[in-house]
């Protein structure tokens, strides 16, 4: 009884393993928790994690993108910030169609849901970094070109790629339980609730297209 609720008082673990438990607890006490810091952390965590892969993937290269200590410190300030508008948006969204489905949550609810599922992305995020940046390009392309000791590297190398994959995998399953707890229905009407923002999402940028396209042209 005692390891139980030392879990559930422990949101870090226990949404990992006591899901629904843990988060319903997070909604009891302050569902404002930490939520903005997650966002946040989350879109930093996601553009570094693109932008070391592509600065390893293009190494070498004349015309590397993200070049200068500006550009690339603006592209991690907006891919932070780009986590404060998901953070919103998607609860937005997920409030309004899980409704539609019967769910029962509040956009305080919801958004909660949102902003905790950021950290199992965190996580998984911080292991693809560290996958990236165990052998750089230069080192990989020196084991395979020379014949190196092959097993050691696919051993370092591999080594944080699965652990990556299964928290990202686990960090869906987890973003879909919070939402139905949230809405206070199944994990798959989450899913559900999930597939209909993106179609709202998909159908106004079709509209906004099209509306800009009628625009220029009546202006040209």
């Amino acid at each position: 009884m005692t390891n139980k609720s030392s879990v559930l008082n422990n949101p870090w673990l226990g949404l990992w393993v006591k899901t629904r438990k843990t988060f319903q607890r997070i909604l009891d006490t302050n569902p404002y928790r930490a939520i903005i810091w997650l966002a946040l952390i989350s879109g930093f965590v996601s553009g570094l994690s693109t932008l070391i892969g592509t600065i390893l993937a293009e190494s070498g290269a004349a015309d590397q993108p993200y070049q200068g200590i500006f550009a690339r410190g603006a592209f991690l300030f907006l891919r932070a910030l780009m986590g404060i508008v998901t953070l919103y948006l998607g609860g937005w969204l997920l409030q309004l169609t899980g409704s539609w489905l019967g769910g029962k949550g509040s956009f305080t609810d919801v958004k909660c849901a949102v902003g905790w599922s950021n950290y199992p992305l965190i996580v998984a995020n911080l292991l693809a970094i560290a996958n990236l940046l165990i052998i750089p390009m230069p080192v990989m392309r020196h084991f395979l070109g020379q014949g190196g000791n092959l097993p050691l590297f696919w051993g370092m190398h591999l080594s944080f790629g699965p652990l990556g994959i299964v928290a990202a995998i686990w960090g869906f399953i987890i973003f879909l339980k919070v939402v139905g707890q949230a809405h206070k229905f199944s994990a798959w009407r989450a899913l559900w609730s999930l597939l209909l923002s993106i179609l709202l999402l998909i159908v106004a940028s079709g509209v906004l297209t099209f509306a800009a396209f009628l625009l220029n042209k009546i202006i040209s």
